[in-house]
């Protein structure tokens, strides 16, 4: 594996795990391939020393899709490098490789991929790995919602998130947001469950450089 891999912290088991589903551009560049099979369009996460480059796009990158209907576990996250991340920080989901699939969406995940990806893993639960902050607090529960074939309408006025959902308006402040508490407010049980790193991170690649 590429040094600047190692130094980001990314352990030597984890690296073997995902090795068939990264790209060696070069000795200083990582690519991760997200392909939309509807429009055959590919984009690509580039990973290198000064940082990554992740794409907002329709396609999805998935690892661990070998065995699709013996997926139990489907992790969503915005980005490859953060799956990466993910996994050095909890091994334990790589104990059994055929159970769990790891999924990334890009920057601002669309109801098709979520769609796509219940197709494709027909007996998985979701999880999500978005980030530790209210755009990622949002994209859990249109995640939910998506998963669920339905949708709503959220944005902030000074600190209140407004969810507008199923012809009702909720508001919720800020701090306290979170799908646990849009679903008890609006009914909504979607049985996804929600991973975060620890208070003051953002995302677990951030964690990681922080404790490695």
């Amino acid at each position: 594996m590429l040094p600047f891999v190692a130094a980001l912290g990314i352990k030597p088991e984890v690296q073997d795990f995902f090795e068939p589903w990264l790209e060696v551009s070069s000795k200083t560049e990582l690519q991760f391939s997200y392909i939309d099979q509807a429009i055959n369009r590919k984009k690509r996460e580039v990973l290198n020393a000064h940082g990554s480059l992740i794409p907002s796009t329709t396609g999805i990158w998935c690892a661990g899709d070998l065995h699709p209907h013996t997926v139990r576990h489907n992790i969503l996250f915005y980005s490859a490098i953060e799956a990466l991340s993910f996994c050095t920080m909890n091994t334990g989901w790589l104990s059994r490789p055929d159970n769990v699939a790891f999924s990334a969406v890009g920057l601002c995940p669309v109801a098709s991929q979520v769609e796509a990806l219940r197709f494709r893993f027909p007996n998985a639960r979701l999880h999500t790995v978005f980030g530790n902050d209210v755009l990622g607090r949002i994209a859990d529960c249109k995640v939910a919602l998506w998963a669920k074939g339905k949708d709503a309408h959220f944005h902030m006025h000074q600190d209140i998130i407004i969810a507008q959902y199923n012809s009702k308006t909720f508001r919720i402040p800020e701090p306290i947001f979170s799908l646990h508490l849009f679903e008890q407010k609006s009914s909504l049980r979607a049985g996804i469950r929600t991973h975060k790193p620890k208070a003051g991170f953002v995302s677990f690649l951030e964690l990681l450089k922080e404790v490695s």
